[in-house]
């Protein structure tokens, strides 16, 4: 999102110069500053995604490189026990889960806060730290870089048919937001389809 707002920048000064409100100079100027800028955000980018990459490879060896996940209890977790299994609450992730450490995903940094946000959050909302809640390594990836394009039906411009919604399609940030839009969504999709009375 980053990168696009400077190329809209480069572009506005474009404009600017070609409308006649920025000199050449100016306009170099400004081009240079979000050219640098572009650079700086794309060498960011490039580093943020080298993390996730390690992130998902440690934790894709954690699980047993078969595409099960790790996962401990959040209590061997916040005593830093090793996990030998699950009790009261059984893991729902599909293929499977591994018992695994899941410090060993992630840098100490990530793992502190992990836990540090556990206490916290159990202090306001009991039962948050139970013994036996499940912690599955790792998500990675939050929002989709992309979106698809959709009408004011909901349907992707491109793909009849093809209702896009959720993270994944690049119109939601988290799980709420992406509910939301799928029931929106279905709402549309009822009323196209539905008969009239």
């Amino acid at each position: 999102q980053q990168q696009e707002r400077y190329r809209q920048e480069k572009f506005r000064a474009y404009e600017d110069y070609s409308g006649g409100t920025l000199t050449k100079d100016a306009y170099l100027r400004q081009r240079a500053d979000i050219d640098s800028k572009l650079a700086a955000a794309s060498a960011e980018q490039d580093k943020q995604e080298q993390l996730l990459s390690e992130l998902e490879h440690l934790a894709f060896q954690a699980g047993g490189g078969d595409y099960r996940a790790p996962a401990i209890r959040v209590g061997d977790f916040l005593s830093g026990k090793k996990p030998t299994g699950f009790g009261a609450v059984t893991p729902t992730y599909r293929p499977g889960v591994v018992p695994a450490d899941i410090r060993r995903c992630f840098p100490a940094v990530i793992g502190n806060g992990i836990a540090d946000g556990i206490r916290a959050f159990a202090r306001r909302i009991r039962g948050l730290d139970m013994y036996d809640a499940v912690l599955t390594a790792v998500e990675s990836r939050s929002s989709s870089p992309v979106r698809i394009q959709r009408t004011e039906s909901g349907e992707a411009t491109r793909v009849k048919g093809l209702y896009p919604v959720g993270e994944g399609a690049g119109y939601a940030g988290g799980i709420v937001s992406a509910a939301v839009d799928g029931i929106k969504a279905a709402e549309k999709l009822i009323s196209a389809y539905a008969p009239v009375h």
